[in-house]
């Protein structure tokens, strides 16, 4: 079975660090696994890009052509690649996002950032906390390899507030 994600937001929210992440827990789970970035001045505030493919056998094709999730942190980012080629995806946005006028598109609302902000007073780990609603709701991943995959990846002094918002993203969901 093949699955695509994309993640989208702004540059500086840490997308290319959530793709990372959960390509190498997809990796750690023994799925193949193909990944890509766009942040070319968007890494100065702009919309950017993660995308993440995974699959059971070789994947021939590593752009995403029909993501079948996404995860949207910011309006710009919303705009520029739900609305472009969205249709039949799971989206996760952050509850502030304007989605009208998409049609064919599964919008899931998630207060994102206000509970990050709530939790840890700023909005720096809110790229973990999507991350943890993404393993849930797409049940691609389990939250033991995620963890795993943050440990590998961004040890350090924030380690801990990184899998505590993990955990968090994942258990608002059964909220």
């Amino acid at each position: 079975m093949v699955q695509q994600f994309r993640f989208g937001g702004t540059g500086g929210q840490g997308i290319g660090v959530m793709g990372v992440v959960f390509a190498e827990a997809g990796v750690l789970e023994g799925k193949e696994v193909a990944f890509s970035q766009s942040y070319g001045p968007e890494a100065r505030g702009g919309a950017s890009r993660t995308d993440v493919i995974f699959s059971d056998s070789y994947i021939y094709y590593p752009r995403v052509t029909q993501p079948d999730f996404m995860v949207m942190l910011s309006q710009a980012s919303f705009d520029r690649y739900v609305k472009k080629n969205g249709s039949n995806s799971v989206t996760i946005v952050d509850d502030f996002i304007d989605t009208d006028e998409v049609e064919g598109v599964s919008i899931i609302k998630v207060p994102i950032i206000d509970t990050t902000l709530k939790e840890f007073k700023k909005p720096v780990f809110s790229n973990f906390l999507a991350l943890g609603v993404l393993a849930k709701i797409s049940q691609s991943l389990s939250c033991k390899s995620l963890e795993e995959a943050v440990k590998r990846r961004m040890g350090g002094k924030y380690l801990i507030e990184n899998l505590k918002a993990l955990s968090i993203g994942f258990e608002l969901i059964n909220k």
